[in-house]
């Protein structure tokens, strides 16, 4: 099935990913901080500490230099690297083969409800996005809507969204516009759930399209804290598109957050 090489192509792009930030790792020298006294007085120092013919070379430069300013920019784009790669290594599920086979499973033979493993013990017990989940989930239907793209059974409030569903729809996903959920005790509406059924569980997308505007984009924060406060997991249970301005939308973007959301999920097949 289509999304059983989605799967097979997020791990070979986040093999890929580790990698290159493995690689780039290993190209920066070792850079420490500490303290060195200049006459008398304590100076903060920035050292560099480089290998060469088997023999180490240390350096030391004063925060305050330019030197210092730079290697300190330096250290941090290597503290960056570190953690991407060690989120990406830990992230890095095992994909179940039957998965990248394209093996699928129906809904209907579904008995019992999904269990989850351990890791998700912290999710609320009223999100468990099982099979069974899914298919009780109901959307808002909105009549208010106005100027909206028509598309199938939808009206989409955006163009961006329009375009979410239509790849979602190229890809053999099955979504629901606008569905009623309650987190934290109150209602909230993501704009999909989607259900993958190689890993027989769903996702939501929110789509935040229009950052440009500090309002939106301040609500736009509280409104993943919510979603993160009720143990629902960032790349896993929810993934978030953005657009800056009009004509900005990133569909590429978007395909690769499905992506890393299906390869996510597929540690529970």
């Amino acid at each position: 099935m289509i999304t059983s090489s989605i799967i097979e192509s997020a791990a070979f792009l986040r093999n890929y990913a580790i990698t290159t930030l493995q690689q780039l790792d290993r190209s920066y020298p070792s850079i420490s901080f500490g303290t060195h006294m200049v006459r008398g007085r304590t100076v903060k120092v920035v050292r560099l500490t480089t290998l060469s013919d088997n023999k180490r070379k240390t350096i030391e430069y004063s925060l305050s230099s330019p030197k210092g300013m730079r290697i300190q920019t330096t250290s941090q784009k290597i503290l960056l690297i570190r953690k991407a790669l060690e989120t990406l290594q830990l992230e890095t599920p095992s994909v179940n083969r039957a998965v990248l086979k394209g093996t699928p499973r129906r809904i209907a033979s579904l008995g019992t409800q999904e269990v989850l493993p351990d890791s998700q013990d912290s999710a609320p017990k009223a999100l468990t996005f099982s099979a069974d989940e899914w298919m009780s989930l109901s959307e808002w239907k909105d009549t208010r809507i106005v100027n909206g793209y028509q598309h199938g059974n939808h009206v989409f409030r955006s163009k961006s969204e329009l375009l979410i569903a239509q790849l979602l729809e190229s890809l053999g996903l099955e979504y629901k516009y606008e569905p009623l959920i309650t987190i934290g005790g109150k209602e909230r509406r993501p704009d999909f759930a989607v259900f993958c059924p190689e890993t027989m569980r769903f996702f939501f997308i929110e789509h935040l399209g229009l950052l440009s505007d500090t309002r939106y984009r301040m609500d736009a924060i509280a409104k993943m804290e919510q979603y993160d406060n009720a143990g629902i997991r960032d790349g896993i249970d929810i993934i978030y598109t953005t657009e800056f301005s009009q004509g900005s939308f990133d569909i590429d973007a978007a395909y690769g957050k499905i992506a890393g959301a299906i390869l996510a999920q597929s540690k529970t097949v």
